[in-house]
C-alpha cells in the first residue's frame, strides 16, 4: 500500500512539475505500446491467466485502451496537466507488466505455465 500509494502521489506531481511536449509524449506512448505488446497482460500467483485466448483478449484489450488514451492526451492542449498525468500513468502502468518487477517484487512470472500439462 505504501509503495502503490507514493506510485500514484508521483504520477499526480510529476504530471503537474514536468511537462511533456507532444513528442515525448509520442515517445513514451510508443514505448508504452511496445511494453504492452510483449507483456501485456500481468498475471499474478492468486489469478493466473491459464486461458491463452483470455490472454490474447487482454493484450489486445490493453493496447486498444492505451490507443484511446494516448489520443486523449494528445487532443489535449500540450500544456494541460491532465495529458502530462494521463502519460505517466501509462508508461508506469506499462512498465509494471514487466518481467523486471516481478523479479523485484519477488512473484512468479507467467503463472499460467504452471497450470498448463
Amino acid at each position: 500500500m505504501l509503495f502503490s500509494s507514493t506510485l500514484f502521489l508521483s504520477i499526480a506531481y510529476a504530471g503537474i512539475y514536468i511537462p511533456l511536449p507532444r513528442l515525448v509524449k509520442t515517445g513514451v506512448f510508443a514505448v508504452s505500446f511496445l511494453l504492452l505488446y510483449l507483456y501485456a497482460p500481468a498475471d499474478t500467483e492468486e489469478r493466473p491467466l491459464v486461458c491463452e485466448k483470455n490472454r490474447r483478449d487482454l493484450k489486445t484489450s490493453a493496447i486498444v485502451t492505451a490507443g484511446i488514451i494516448f489520443v486523449i492526451a494528445m487532443i489535449l492542449p500540450e500544456e494541460n496537466i491532465v495529458g502530462n498525468v494521463i502519460t505517466w500513468g501509462v508508461i508506469i502502468e506499462s512498465v509494471m507488466t514487466t518481467p523486471m518487477i516481478y523479479y523485484i517484487f519477488r512473484r512468479r512470472y507467467r503463472n499460467y505455465e504452471y497450470y498448463e500439462s
